[in-house]
């Protein structure tokens, strides 16, 4: 089956590194290499394709700023967006709208 869906991992690099580092692995070891990352960061990290936007700041419009800015770079039809602090079971990434939406 041909993959639809990116997954835009973003963070604003600030928190419990090792809670994060845990968050990226774990979300690697659930989707096997198989869907592609774009994570969008305020300091660079070694996750998938990364988009540094520097040092912004912590807010909801910095937030979707971040999400916005790596939507723009995805080439699937889907996107799955992940918080840093947040683990996510396969299950989340498998729904799709329904093809009449």
């Amino acid at each position: 089956m041909e993959n639809d869906l990116t997954l835009l991992y973003y963070t604003a690099n600030i928190g419990w590194h090792i809670m994060t580092e845990n968050v990226r692995k774990h979300l690697l070891e659930i989707t096997e290499g198989k869907i592609p990352i774009i994570s969008i960061s305020q300091k660079p990290i070694d996750f998938g394709k990364n988009i540094c936007v520097g040092e912004i700041g912590q807010s909801y419009y910095n937030c979707y700023k971040q999400i916005l800015t790596g939507a723009k770079e995805v080439k699937t039809k889907y996107i799955a967006c992940c918080e840093d602090d947040t683990l996510y079971s396969m299950e989340h990434f498998s729904h799709r709208p329904p093809k009449d939406t």
